[in-house]
């Protein structure tokens, strides 16, 4: 990008606070320039949209009960420290709607989390792709994710 290379930037700002008015405060902040990374990514030859398509798994609880929900977000928030973005349509719980949001969000994954999944420790991984589903223990889904994890 030449002389406009940095993506973001920031430090400590002790006096801005009191330059706007304010009492003397200690603060610090950073600011990341949007633009500038959608165009590092785009001289990569790398499209913005396609890369976080890539990374991103939707997620189909079946019913709300506690043991399905828990078993949920235990193991969307274990994917998302691993850098997945997880998907899902909260309070939805029919498998086929699920799937369709899923199909219109261009989504490759479908993490599915049922009674049945919740009781065994397992969740079922639907490949809209490949058109096949695996049965993964929660314990290994994020080890069945980094082996597909885009490069």
């Amino acid at each position: 990008l030449g002389a406009q290379d940095a993506v973001a930037g920031g430090g400590r700002y002790d006096g801005l606070y009191a330059e706007l008015g304010g009492s003397q405060t200690p603060c610090t902040g950073f600011s990341i320039g949007i633009e500038r990374m959608l165009a590092a990514l785009e001289k990569q030859g790398k499209s913005p949209a396609e890369e976080l398509l890539k990374r991103k798994i939707y997620f189909a609880p079946l019913e709300a009960s506690c043991e399905v929900l828990g078993l949920f977000h235990e193991s969307a928030t274990a994917l998302r420290e691993q850098g997945w973005l997880i998907e899902n349509a909260p309070g939805q719980t029919s498998l086929s709607n699920h799937l369709k949001k899923a199909n219109q969000l261009g989504l490759r994954y479908v993490v599915i989390v049922g009674p049945d999944e919740a009781k065994k420790k397992k969740c079922a991984v639907k490949d809209l792709a490949e058109r096949t589903q695996t049965e993964v223990e929660t314990k290994n889904l994020i080890s069945f994710f980094e082996k597909r994890r885009p490069s």
